[in-house]
């Protein structure tokens, strides 16, 4: 019996295009959703052989283990990111001057001039 080819799929530019808009689909909508499960398994993932030499010499549960490894971990992130925030240090935030984005956002909304009190709206027909 003779294959027939899907010729619609063999177009490497439409499968590229479904592969792109998947991929843009999934970082818009549900990567907010599935990224703290993720994170989890990355974490989990990561501590399992450490989990495994410690439970070979104390006999406990790898749940209360997982515990113990993993809120001081937590905590020391939050120690350090309160840390930073307290001295005034700002991780990836960027300010920009504020005439230059008040003038951008009266721009974007159809202000001219150099302020939203001072120009005039454009009327779009």
């Amino acid at each position: 019996m003779i294959k027939k080819s899907n010729l619609l799929w063999d177009n490497k530019l439409i499968r590229m295009s479904v592969i792109c808009v998947g991929v843009w689909f999934f970082f818009r909508f549900l990567f907010t959703l599935v990224a703290p499960f993720i994170l989890a398994f990355l974490l989990i993932t990561l501590c399992y052989p450490l989990l495994e030499r410690i439970q070979k010499r104390i006999p406990v549960k790898k749940k209360f283990l997982a515990l113990g490894i993993i809120l001081p971990l937590f905590l020391l992130v939050v120690a350090v990111l309160a840390a930073g925030s307290w001295k005034g240090c700002r991780l990836s935030v960027r300010r920009w001057d504020s005439s230059w984005s008040s003038s951008f956002t009266d721009a974007a909304a159809g202000w001219t001039g150099s302020s939203a009190g001072t120009g005039s709206r454009s009327r779009r027909i």
